[in-house]
């Protein structure tokens, strides 16, 4: 009889001191053992009743946390009877892909059916094809208050998803039910999760005013240490982390701010007033934002220490993705009154501008992302004929339009253009974009109808579905 010593250490190597079980062949037939294990550690002989034995640690396959890129594009569409909307995506170096949004009803992603009969925050991780590793939903309380505004998902290192969401009412992630407000108060709730779904943390950030002003958070970055980067805008005084900032009962502000990995506050700093923000993994925050007609990109230290960066004058800045290893591409705002589109720009690390590139006059506003290489991507919609420098993309319908540029000088690598059925239906659009480590731009958002991304046909069974994409440009 031949017997193992088997331990299972997740996706790590074992580790002096670690334990294991003894298992004979006669308990766990030679099928069953080697196709459970990812890898088959020898760790010496070891007695079994007075037999002789291998001393083997089964390295378990985590399927939430893959370790080569998955070739291959894909577009699929989730959802029920009622209403559902995706509405942040972020992608993993490996190519798994989060997604969070809201719905209404029932869901199934593939992994078992989600119901919620409020207005429900999901979270949900998919494979590089685009399969369903595992999904979550938590349902608002308090439906006759409970408002769902936006969720947002930002990703760390060891499988961390951190799910944020903007909304009055109460929700529970798998703590305790966490309250953020109610009627026209509303605040912040955030969750982390572990690779598998699992809750690790969930806080409220609300408001300290009497009755309660509106905080609303609009970026968040996981650092590789764990803690997290949050921007805020604050009617009132907001409670991050256990402390409240300073502010004024009914008066604006915005925060920038870091909790650490335990989610207390480790310090924030009032910010000019931006749209956009992005951090890179150095714990560098970029925002851009606009004061009467200058655009203002501002940049913060992992301190949250501003760093002086020249102003480029503009329409103002709608969106911001900064490059890892220094600098941002910003997307500037179009100026209607002169029949202007927007502008893409790249710029340095120190704030200067490496090239501008001219968008047509309807593409305005849309989403930004860029890559290590410092390409830039753009995902929009418009209605419109437009030529991004590939060719003239033709209109008719109110499509999804992305293309790639070039990050040593901004000419157009590659552009593509939806198609959707009804061509008049405004229902088509991208609310969440991440570029992966290889370069393919991930999208979702929500459609009606039919929606064909360059994969086949999507067709909605609700009045809105969820659509998830991978494109490679």
């Amino acid at each position: 009889m031949l017997c193992f010593l088997a331990r299972t250490t997740g996706r790590r190597a074992p580790r002096r001191g670690d334990t294991a079980n003894l298992v004979c062949m006669d308990d766990l037939p030679w099928r069953r053992l080697f196709g459970l294990v990812g890898a088959l550690v020898l760790t010496g002989v070891t007695g079994c009743g007075g037999r002789t034995g291998l001393g083997i640690y089964v390295q378990e396959e985590d399927p939430s946390v893959c370790e080569q890129p998955i070739a291959g594009g894909f577009s699929r569409r989730f959802g029920g009877e009622q209403w559902e909307q995706a509405l942040s995506v972020a992608v993993r170096p490996c190519g798994n892909i989060v997604v969070t949004g809201a719905h209404r009803g029932k869901l199934d992603f593939g992994q078992g059916e989600l119901e919620s009969d409020t207005d429900g925050i999901f979270l949900v991780t998919l494979d590089p094809a685009g399969e369903a590793l595992w999904s979550r939903t938590f349902p608002l309380a308090m439906p006759e208050l409970a408002e769902l505004r936006s969720t947002h998902v930002a990703l760390g290192d060891q499988g961390q998803s951190f799910l944020m969401a903007n909304f009055s009412g109460s929700v529970d992630f798998g703590g305790g039910m966490v309250h953020t407000g109610s009627g026209l108060a509303s605040g912040v709730a955030y969750a982390r999760f572990d690779e598998h779904g699992n809750h690790l943390e969930s806080r409220a950030i609300v408001d300290a005013c009497d009755g309660g002003d509106t905080i609303e958070a609009d970026h968040a970055s996981l650092l590789p240490d764990a803690s997290a980067i949050l921007t805020l805008s604050a009617w009132g005084k907001p409670v991050l982390g256990g402390v409240t900032l300073e502010g004024e009962c009914g008066e604006q502000r915005q925060h920038l701010a870091r909790l650490a990995p335990g989610g207390d506050l480790a310090w924030s700093t009032e910010i000019a007033y931006f749209h956009a923000a992005d951090t890179d993994d150095s714990g560098t925050t970029y925002t851009g934002g606009n004061w009467q007609t200058s655009s203002l990109v501002d940049k913060y230290g992992p301190d949250g220490h501003p760093l002086s960066l020249p102003h480029v004058y503009s329409p103002g800045a709608v969106a911001v993705a900064a490059i890892e290893g220094g600098g941002a591409i910003v997307l500037e705002g179009s100026n209607g009154a002169l029949g202007e589109g927007g502008r893409i720009i790249r710029m340095s690390s120190e704030g200067l501008v490496l090239w501008k590139r001219s968008l047509p006059a309807d593409i305005g506003r849309g989403l930004i992302g860029a890559d290590a290489a410092g390409n830039a991507y753009l995902a929009t919609t418009t209605s419109s004929a437009v030529d991004l420098g590939t060719g003239v993309l033709e209109g008719g319908s109110f499509d999804i339009v992305v293309a790639k540029f070039s990050g040593a000088n901004g000419e157009t690598i590659s552009a593509m253009r939806s198609h959707r059925e009804p061509k008049d239906d405004t229902l088509g659009y991208v609310l969440g974009m991440a570029v992966s480590s290889a370069g393919e731009v991930i999208l979702a958002g929500g459609f009606n109808g039919l929606l064909d991304l360059g994969h086949g046909p999507l067709v909605s069974a609700g009045e809105n579905d969820i659509f998830v994409a991978k494109l490679e440009l």
